[in-house]
């Protein structure tokens, strides 16, 4: 179970982490914006309190601890797809990483989340189709997915000697 946890938040922090560090980048070197982590806190604080619904129309500005809130679960989501591996692969997975399952949970399952949960929970409809930048930001979100992805693969090779 230890190795489980280990792996877990090895490869889950550490590959958010480098989405993280690749968001700041991108907007930083081309002004694309990064996920508003507070504001996806303020959501799941609505949903929390009953009110469901995408964040739409006149909304609060999120609270610091929205903020909170939106990056304490952005890092579980990480460790999660990260866990999922050796939960569905095995623990051998830990030992011997592959890079298929890392595909299809680090790129294809954390694409398929943001374009069909979070962006239409945020208002933007399902795949951006409310964006006015959609092919922009949808290609953003497919290279952001993948250099996840390759991040997980890369650190969970390292971890597992």
């Amino acid at each position: 179970m230890s190795a489980l946890i280990l792996f877990s938040l090895v490869v889950g922090v550490g590959a958010t982490a480098i989405l993280d560090g690749f968001a700041k980048l991108s907007e930083y070197a081309f002004g694309i914006t990064a996920t508003n982590w507070a504001k996806v806190g303020q959501l799941l604080r609505r949903w929390s309190a009953g009110r469901f619904g995408a964040i739409v129309g006149d909304v609060p500005a999120p609270s610091p601890a929205d903020g909170v809130v939106g990056w304490i679960f952005h890092y579980l989501v990480g460790i999660l797809y990260a866990a999922a591996l050796p939960i569905f692969w095995g623990m051998g997975f830990v030992h011997d990483p592959t890079p298929g399952p890392v595909v299809l949970i680090g790129f294809g399952a954390s694409t398929l989340a943001g374009t069909m949960i979070l962006m239409p929970a945020m208002g933007a409809g399902f795949a951006g189709s409310r964006l006015p930048n959609r092919a922009a930001r949808l290609g953003y979100l497919v290279v952001a997915h993948a250099l996840f992805a390759t991040a997980q693969y890369a650190l969970a090779c390292a971890i597992a000697g």
